[in-house]
């Protein structure tokens, strides 16, 4: 079972997993109980859950496990110590996720720009994002950083998204970010991990410029240097 290239924010799930609770039959995670309730947070667990719903022909909870396969340990961590469900006052909602399963890419690719729209920036500057990252909005890929790499939101607070790369193909993952912050200077951020880790703790902003991003001697993992730079002349504005 292989994760598609979909970036989920702890904040665009945390409202399904409190409402899969809230539900009846969802007492203790239902499908999910070894995951959310137990913490037993590796692939594998979630693979059983995904396994257990699909003999038990509970659809939303295999929605939900196959949501919770795409996320990183740290990411199911933060949601199975919040999976307090909604106050009891409020009417449950079912949480359909049928159509989800099928195709997790495209619903929940929506779901993400909706959850993000909120915090997007205001204006409409161009990015290089590719592979993972490809048409990832700017606020779902500083989530990310968040929730997948350790870094704090005061640590990402005011910086743009200028480019990224996360090579998700397989198990052994890695990426590229770069980011540039109000007084217009510029960050590079990289990890790499295999598929006994994630990119935990591996946010670790370094200071760049452009003369050195448009020389010979710059490489990014999962980035064609030879586009990123033929893109990068073009950008005026990062001059300003």
């Amino acid at each position: 079972m292989t994760a598609p290239n979909t970036i989920f924010s702890v904040a665009a799930i945390l409202p399904l997993v409190q409402r899969h609770y809230a539900n009846p039959g969802g007492s203790a995670g239902c499908c999910l109980h070894i995951v959310l309730d137990d913490g037993n947070l590796g692939d594998e667990h979630v693979i059983y859950c995904v396994k257990v719903a699909k003999h038990k022909g509970h659809k939303d909870c295999e929605g939900l496990a196959r949501i919770l396969f795409c996320m990183s340990k740290t990411q199911r961590k933060k949601l199975s110590l919040n999976r307090v469900p909604q106050p009891a006052h409020v009417t449950p909602v079912t949480v359909n996720l049928n159509h989800i399963v099928p195709d997790l890419g495209g619903e929940l690719g929506r779901l993400r720009g909706r959850a993000s729209a909120i915090s997007q920036p205001s204006h409409n500057r161009p990015r290089y994002l590719k592979l993972g990252l490809a048409d990832t909005p700017e606020q779902a890929v500083l989530d990310w950083l968040c929730d997948s790499w350790g870094a704090k939101p005061s640590g990402v607070a005011g910086l743009h998204v200028i480019a990224g790369s996360w090579d998700n193909a397989d198990y052994d993952e890695s990426a590229w970010v770069l980011l540039r912050n109000p007084d217009g200077k510029l960050f590079e951020v990289s990890g790499s991990h295999c598929s006994c880790h994630g990119f935990e703790d591996q946010f670790d902003p370094a200071p760049t410029t452009l003369k050195y991003l448009l020389s010979d001697h710059f490489h990014a993992s999962s980035i064609d240097t030879e586009d990123f730079q033929a893109w990068l002349r073009q950008q005026e504005w990062l001059r300003l």
